[in-house]
């Protein structure tokens, strides 16, 4: 059954007592401050029976104990052990020098059934909530910085559920050799991909104004940085409370998918395009394509217009009609340049052009670099060793460490 915090204090609690000492700028002295604003008991009330039992101890003072553990880098042991005789920890958790808050088994089955129920994002939520009200949100556009950093696993440690989740992936194996299909293919069209995915990685969001994180979540490690990409600029657009203006991302975030999922939802990405491969001869960006006029004009000054179209199918399945335009083999063959265009065997130039090539080619290094180089210092702290690894094969555990981790960062 729910418990609940008594609302009378102490008049020689380590909150009086120790605010000096501890300082009053410090991690623990703002968690002992807003920790009433930022977790009620109330708001955990889903975790736990109604009617029968014996009163919980306060999920408040559990949650506040999640964020200590995650800044300190403690075990579940040393947060119990923190909790009794850290004058640090008992300042924060407003508990006395007399008294026992919680046992190891106690933290772990709270932060299990915040994993069960799926509510790391609350006190994610939470925590942007407090921002707002106390001024550190912007209330006018936003522009919002993207990145992803892999997850690793902390070591061979495996319970039931990771068990069965393994012999569960061995039966795919053979159902899927039984469909003449890959394993990852027969997954996907059966809703198992989850029990396939060999790792993970994380990903966030960041307002590049206030540092503010907008968002965290979890990806399989085999699907692209930019699978997620709308889903974290529309949970943004949902905490900022503010239309956004502008989204930065790297590399990844540069292909022609990315670029059209982030359009359709009216924002526009910047991030720098792949540029093609150093060969010792002429790549695509030595060409002048005019696409008003559908011409390519090579480096020796010839032009064509001869294209044909050609259908290109990504890995999530996309369909694009790409125009690939050809050089003929008279321009080719007399060329002055041809060695520095065209390998011995190879009869002429063909350049293939995106069906979205504006939208490709678009804002490729603008304002990339300075707002970029920020988000990797969050994420430095954000996905530290603590966050990067993961003792369980499970999306809902992880989401929780980052949550703490985006939490006890802020």
């Amino acid at each position: 059954m729910l418990g609940k915090r008594s609302a009378q204090g102490c008049l020689f609690s380590p909150e009086q007592r120790l605010r000096h000492k501890i300082g009053e700028e410090s991690f623990y002295a703002v968690r002992a401050d807003h920790r009433h604003e930022l977790f009620r008991d109330e708001d955990f009330a889903m975790l736990y029976c109604s009617d029968n039992g014996r009163s919980s101890v306060p999920p408040s003072l559990l949650a506040v104990a999640l964020l200590l553990q995650t800044f300190d880098h403690a075990s579940n042991q040393e947060a119990s052990d923190r909790a009794k005789f850290d004058q640090r920890w008992q300042f924060a958790l407003g508990i006395g020098d007399d008294e026992v808050p919680f046992a190891k088994s106690t933290l772990c089955l709270f932060r299990n059934q915040l994993i069960i129920h799926k509510n790391a994002k609350f006190i994610f939520h939470k925590g942007i909530e407090f921002l707002r009200t106390h001024g550190f949100m912007k209330k006018h556009g936003a522009h919002i910085v993207l990145d992803t950093t892999p997850i690793f696993g902390k070591g061979a440690v495996q319970d039931t559920f990771n068990m069965l989740a393994e012999g569960l992936r061995q039966v795919l194996k053979v159902l899927a050799t039984l469909e003449s299909t890959s394993i990852e293919q027969f997954a996907l069209a059966n809703d198992f991909r989850r029990y396939i995915a060999p790792s993970y990685k994380g990903s966030l969001a960041v307002e590049s104004e206030t540092n503010v994180i907008t968002d965290v979540d979890v990806l399989p490690a085999n699907v692209h940085d930019h699978q997620n990409a709308t889903q974290l600029i529309d949970n943004s657009a949902a905490t900022v409370q503010a239309p956004i203006e502008g989204i930065i991302g790297d590399g990844a975030y540069g292909n022609v998918e990315a670029r059209v999922d982030a359009q359709t939802k009216g924002h526009t990405i910047v991030a720098p395009v792949s540029r093609p491969a150093h060969t010792g001869r002429f790549t695509k960006d030595d060409f002048t394509i005019t696409l008003e006029t559908s011409t390519v004009s090579c480096p020796a000054g010839h032009t064509t217009t001869t294209w044909s179209p050609a259908k290109v199918r990504t890995q999530r399945g996309t369909i694009f009609v790409n125009r690939a335009f050809r050089f003929s083999r008279a321009q080719c063959a007399g060329c002055a340049l041809r060695a520095q265009c065209l390998k011995p065997s190879t009869p002429f130039r063909s350049i293939s052009v995106h069906e979205q090539s504006r939208l490709a080619g678009c804002n490729r290094q603008k304002h990339f670099n300075e707002r970029k180089n920020f988000v990797c210092r969050i994420a430095s702290v954000l996905f530290s060793s603590t966050a990067l690894r993961a003792w369980y094969v499970s999306v809902s555990a992880l989401r929780v460490t980052l949550v703490r981790r985006k939490c006890s960062s802020s």
